[in-house]
């Protein structure tokens, strides 16, 4: 699904996707992801940006919100969390790319907060669906990582003298400090890593391609 990793006929492979959910490239819009906590609020007006190639996708930002029908929102992944957020009251969604720097920047909360702030959303209400990432189980760090995510020991494990960390324990303590009900959020099991189904940096390194994440509004 990337121009910028992997192989393949990305274009075929979007357009394909987007056909069985009944929309085109002219309704995606496509991140220069950058490990930020720097996102945008998109329109009809970037319908089609990014899709046919990185040059013209909305650049330095790791997450995207809208509340404009059918157009179809992509963050990318090989190992890093990808999130929609979705209020249905609201009718105003976001898709969110949060490896590990853009969960210490924050940029989970926020996506959270503007959607509360420029959308009047009620978090209360809210769905979030994280899609498989790197998870404890396989996610090898060093000591230092300690120092980058301090208060969350309970997120790493020892197992063989070896050190792994579970970014899925501090996205969950951000959710839910920012309002969204744990039963409103639903942690897809599935680690990057261990499971071949999908792309793993950790496993293939730059062999590796992206899977992505769509969401919509349809109208």
């Amino acid at each position: 699904m990337s121009f910028y990793a992997g192989d393949g006929d990305v274009t075929y492979n979007r357009r394909n996707i987007l056909g069985k959910l009944s929309y085109s490239l002219e309704d995606l819009v496509v991140m220069n992801q950058t490990h930020s906590s720097n996102f945008m609020i998109v329109t009809k007006e970037h319908a089609g940006q990014g899709a046919y190639t990185s040059d013209n996708a909305i650049d330095n930002v790791d997450a995207l919100i809208t509340n404009t029908p059918d157009i179809v929102l992509m963050a990318q992944g090989a190992d890093c969390p990808l999130l929609v957020v979705y209020n249905d009251e609201a009718k105003v969604f976001a898709v969110i790319h949060s490896g590990w720097r853009g969960t210490k920047a924050g940029i989970v909360p926020k996506i959270l907060s503007s959607m509360v702030e420029d959308f009047g959303c009620n978090h209360e209400i809210s769905n979030v669906i994280v899609a498989p990432f790197a998870k404890g189980c396989c996610y090898e760090v060093g000591d230092d990582y300690k120092q980058e995510f301090v208060g969350f020991n309970h997120a790493f494990n020892k197992k063989n003298n070896r050190l792994y960390f579970d970014l899925g324990v501090v996205l969950k303590d951000q959710l839910l400090s920012s309002g969204v009900p744990e039963s409103k959020i639903d942690f897809r099991e599935n680690c990057t890593i261990c499971n071949a189904d999908y792309f793993s940096y950790r496993r293939e390194k730059d062999a590796s391609g992206r899977f992505s994440l769509f969401a919509c509004i349809t109208g």
